[in-house]
Order: C-alpha cells, then sequence, then structure tokens
C-alpha cells in the first residue's frame, strides 16, 4: 500500500502543479485521510473523519479536492442504493465491505472474507495454505 500511496502522492502533485493548483497542506491531508480510511466513503464521513483528528478543512476545500481528485483518476466514484461514495483508485486493491446505514459508515470485510475463503478451502481440499491470491476471468 505504500507503494500505491507514494504513487497517489505524486500523481495529485503533478496534477496540481500542472493545472497552477497550489500545493496546499490542507489538499495532501485530505489525501492522507482518504489512503488512511482505505474503504470507500461519503464527503461528510470524510469531513468527520479529518475533524476527530482535528484537522479542520472548508467545506469548500473538500468537496472540491474530492472532485479534483476524481477528474484525475484518483478517486472513483461508486453510486450505491442512490448514495455517492468515492474510492482510491488502486489497481491492486481490491474492496470488500458492508454498509452500515444507521451510523452511516463502512465497515471493512477484507481480513474476515480472507479468513472465511482459507478456512473452507483447506477444510474442502484437506490442506494448508500459505497465501492466496484470486483471479477472476470472464468469458
Amino acid at each position: 500500500m505504500q507503494e500505491s500511496s507514494d504513487h497517489l502522492f505524486r500523481q495529485f502533485a503533478n496534477t496540481l502543479l500542472s493545472r497552477g493548483l497550489k500545493q496546499t497542506q490542507e489538499r495532501f491531508a485530505i489525501l492522507r485521510a482518504i489512503i488512511q480510511l482505505n474503504a470507500p466513503f461519503q464527503v461528510d464521513f470524510l469531513r468527520n473523519h479529518l475533524n476527530a483528528q482535528k484537522y479542520y478543512v472548508s467545506r469548500a476545500t473538500l468537496y472540491n479536492t474530492v472532485k479534483l481528485m476524481e477528474e484525475i483518476g484518483v478517486l472513483d466514484k461508486i453510486i450505491m442504493d442512490g448514495k455517492l461514495f468515492f474510492d482510491l483508485n488502486i489497481t491492486d486493491k481490491n474492496t470488500y465491505f458492508i454498509v452500515n446505514e444507521s451510523e452511516r459508515k463502512m465497515i471493512n470485510l477484507e481480513k474476515e472474507l480472507e479468513n472465511f475463503i482459507i478456512s473452507h478451502v483447506e477444510k474442502k481440499f484437506d490442506t494448508n495454505i500459505k497465501g492466496m491470491k484470486i483471479l477472476f476471468f470472464e468469458e
């Protein structure tokens, strides 16, 4: 993930430079917070996450930065049940999550799903799995 996040910071910095935009502390704090979340998010959730870290960013800066990140391909837009979420565009990252509507948060299932698959396959084939990579092929 470190290599991917370094790439995202470079891509973001280069884009700001090429568009004549300032490389502000706030913009990079937003990107850092998104990387820390490591899950799809809504902008209000991101704002609350930043506030909880005692980092206050104006709503306009937050929305404009998220929009810019989407335009340049740092973020993907996801519409789920009519609600807008954003997620990091990292090609080697799969995301498994549950949306908890009442608490308006995402619950990451990556470890639970991985453990479930390994346990099931080990039982079924009477083997011990040391690592896992899953590929899906489309017909």
